[in-house]
């Protein structure tokens, strides 16, 4: 049900029945709680993650994928406000794009407090490839595909936070070669399709710091 309604399109910007965007953009709060509820802010969203189910672990990170991509269309949106208003020589439109602009703004800051820190993506990440590497289990086949799916999924939305919340990841002190597997050749392609998003939007990565098979 959460899921259903983070990704309820964004509504019209316009003001009212006009053609017109008003001058001051709805409330932060507002905007914040229709892309991620405060109910399930980062307390809860991090218990998911880390919960002891592995359904529950891949629900909360399908949501919290829902969440920025909610979070890219109401961007895009509020963008197209904002240059709108620009391209009109008045004093009152250009007040009314940095207002645009300061809630934009507010909104990526009031979501990167909201989404669970980005170390508890990357223990999760962490975890699913240390069972499928010593898993015992009789059905192995199962239990790696499990695996491969939570593992798939976080390393999605951990790219979703260098896409949208680059700081979260920068004041981290995660080293991102630790991403990549020491046999890169084993990595399925979609999940390699991920790896190579993630370092191709960190132009300062240093590719050799890390060898492979």
């Amino acid at each position: 049900v959460l899921q259903k309604i983070v990704q309820l399109p964004v509504p019209s910007l316009y003001y009212g029945e006009t053609r017109l965007y008003p001058t001051e953009p709805p409330s932060v709060d507002t905007i914040l709680d229709n892309i991620l509820p405060n109910v399930f802010n980062r307390s809860p969203a991090s218990k998911g993650l880390q919960h002891a189910s592995p359904l529950v672990r891949y629900t909360t990170m399908l949501v919290l994928s829902a969440v920025f991509q909610k979070y890219d269309k109401v961007a895009q949106s509020m963008k197209r406000v904002i240059m709108t208003l620009e391209t009109s020589d008045t004093n009152s439109t250009a007040t009314a794009s940095e207002n645009w602009k300061k809630c934009l703004e507010s909104v990526r800051e009031g979501l990167r407090r909201r989404v669970p820190e980005i170390q508890t993506l990357v223990a999760l990440h962490k975890q699913t490839s240390t069972k499928m590497a010593q898993q015992q289990d009789v059905d192995q086949d199962e239990l790696n595909y499990q695996n491969q799916l939570l593992q798939d999924t976080a390393f999605r939305l951990i790219r979703y936070y260098q896409e949208f919340v680059p700081e979260a990841l920068m004041e981290s002190n995660i080293d991102p070669g630790n991403f990549i597997p020491a046999d890169i050749l084993s990595v399925k392609p979609g999940t390699l399709i991920h790896l190579l998003k993630l370092f191709l939007s960190m132009p300062d990565f240093n590719w050799t710091s890390k060898s492979c098979k």
